[in-house]
């Protein structure tokens, strides 16, 4: 990825991109898939979806390496990334550093995971232990964590990420996100439960913030909340779910085939 990435004479081939996704399914230990073994016509959407995070690998890459360059010892802290957004910067952080040796993943399970249901959770009377949706995998308490996700929009999943961790007694020395909304979604920020991260915190307890958030206009007007016209919020998953389209890697009922129809009714 960083030769794809940075290295201008660099030729992508398809044994690469086969070993890269096999890499990143064995990193994760998730969708354990041979695929030189599979049919050419199965359907890999779900394995495919990795691609969401890999377009935007060059911006999760140069905010771990500003990241590190400015803190020389964060090889002895713990790194935590926030599923599923942050779940590729430890993985990018451990490739360049090896001496990271504390890797974990904070991960929210369907009692808590969503957009939606995040924003909608009140957070003066979260408890972690009553929650019955937080999954820690691989914590050290004896160490200060660094909280990495890829991006902060009103900051709820971050916010949830910090009480959970604050409440099982495990100190948080700072937060690293990649990109920061810009005034396509300040609209957002004054709806009811949400909010606006306090920028008198950034550079200081949270870093990054080096590129806008993917998020497309709200459209005050459009039935969902968080979505314009259209139906869109992500717009670079947009970007994805349209490739796939164009290369026929979709089931019937999956959110790509969804994806065929708007453009089908946009075009019409």
């Amino acid at each position: 990825m960083i030769n794809i990435s940075f290295n201008k004479s660099y030729k992508i081939n398809n044994n690469d991109i086969i070993q890269l996704i096999k890499n990143v399914i064995t990193i994760t230990d998730i969708f354990r898939i041979d695929f030189a073994k599979q049919p050419i016509k199965a359907n890999y959407s779900k394995e495919f979806r990795v691609y969401r995070e890999i377009d935007n690998f060059a911006e999760n890459f140069i905010t771990s390496c500003l990241t590190m360059q400015k803190d020389l010892r964060i090889y002895k802290k713990g790194i935590c990334g926030v599923c599923y957004g942050g779940l590729e910067l430890p993985i990018i952080m451990k490739s360049m550093d090896n001496r990271i040796d504390d890797v974990s993943v904070l991960k929210f399970n369907k009692n808590v995971t969503g957009y939606s249901k995040k924003q909608s959770l009140e957070l003066r009377f979260f408890d972690v232990f009553n929650a019955g949706g937080i999954e820690l995998f691989g914590v050290d308490k004896q160490k200060s964590y660094v909280l990495l996700d890829d991006n902060l929009l009103t900051g709820k999943t971050m916010q949830l990420a910090l009480t959970t961790l604050y409440d099982i007694g495990i100190d948080v020395d700072k937060i690293i996100v990649v990109r920061y909304p810009g005034v396509n979604r300040i609209s957002q920020m004054f709806m009811p439960n949400h909010g606006a991260i306090d920028y008198r915190h950034f550079f200081e307890f949270i870093e990054g913030l080096y590129f806008p958030s993917p998020y497309s206009w709200r459209d005050p007007y459009s039935s969902d909340p968080y979505e314009d016209s259209l139906g869109i919020f992500d717009l670079n998953r947009r970007k994805v779910l349209e490739c796939l389209v164009k290369n026929g890697d979709y089931s019937k009922n999956s959110e790509v085939s969804f994806v065929k129809r708007l453009i089908r009714n946009e075009n019409n």
